[in-house]
């Protein structure tokens, strides 16, 4: 299997494996990157990510969008997913990006790194954008891709409505507690995004203050002994069960008694589309949390 490419981009027709084989020659040489500063304008965007599909997607115009990554399409993981649907997409390889000619690749900090040397090395311009850890990664990611498009101004506004929703942080002494449960008893601690959403959503994060850094694991035994007010579980999708999500579904997790309607307000499920990625959608995740927590107060004070 061979190829093709525009002369201005390779000058000749090598073969996959040849370009496979230059990638790993190249693999850990050089620096890659692109500078905030730095004006592409460029036409033909492709992303390789799953988190910059949803900035690329938010912020560039449908015909400047060469293809996304795979998952860009599925609902579950992304915010943007009707966007994507007549979007060409790609899995991060290199002979499915050459032949579409991008001038610009959008990667993440961990994306497939032979694919983005070569790139690189190739003379496409690659911009890499790390996982957002907080409210500041998540302007930074946005002004950087909007600098790449030319598109400052649209960003610098969606940036704007960015910080006036943050604006109405709950100020309050008396939070309720709460642990983020994802499969496997993953959970986020102090540094990440789900942290700076839950603070934001006027909620302690139990899981910070019993030592989690950005990510890590607490077993059942300790998530019960911590008796959060609220469990914030991550999303799944139904009729696709996994031994991963069990934990999710354990009946030591319900702490309260429902309400008249049949809610537990001891629980909360978080749409993973909402916060695995950095970006204004994680307004929503926080408005769903304030709802959560009045919820919760409520059926206290009913008590």
């Amino acid at each position: 299997m061979t190829i093709v490419a525009s002369p201005n981009r390779l000058g000749r027709v090598l073969p996959i494996a040849s370009y496979v084989a230059i990638a790993w020659l190249l693999f850990g040489f050089g620096s890659y990157g692109m500078a905030l500063g730095e004006q592409v304008r460029a036409k033909r965007v492709v992303s390789m990510n799953l988190c910059t599909d949803q900035l690329l997607l938010l912020i560039a115009k449908r015909s400047r969008i060469a293809s996304v990554s795979y998952l860009a399409r599925d609902p579950l993981f992304s915010h943007l997913a009707n966007r994507a649907r007549d979007i060409p997409i790609n899995h991060g390889l290199a002979e499915e990006i050459l032949p579409l000619e991008p001038d610009l690749v959008l990667v993440g900090s961990h994306t497939i790194r032979p694919t983005t040397v070569l790139l690189r090395k190739l003379g496409i311009k690659v911009l890499v954008l790390k996982l957002a850890e907080g409210f500041e990664d998540i302007r930074r990611n946005m002004r950087l891709v909007g600098n790449a498009l030319g598109e400052t101004a649209k960003v610098d506004l969606m940036v704007s409505q960015f910080d006036t929703a943050l604006t109405t942080l709950v100020q309050s002494q008396d939070l309720p507690t709460a642990i983020i449960l994802r499969p496997r008893g993953m959970t986020m601690g102090q540094g990440s995004l789900s942290d700076a959403i839950l603070r934001s959503a006027g909620l302690r994060n139990l899981s910070a203050e019993m030592g989690v850094g950005k990510i890590g694991r607490l077993s059942l035994e300790q998530v019960v002994a911590a008796r959060p007010d609220l469990f914030v579980l991550a999303e799944f999708r139904p009729g696709h069960p996994s031994l991963a999500h069990l934990i999710l579904q354990h009946p030591v997790l319900r702490m309260d008694q429902a309400d008249p309607n049949g809610n537990d307000p001891s629980r909360v499920a978080l749409p993973t589309h909402l916060w695995n990625c950095g970006g204004p959608q994680a307004l929503k995740a926080i408005d769903i949390l304030k709802r959560a927590r009045l919820h919760l107060l409520e059926s206290k004070v009913r008590k």
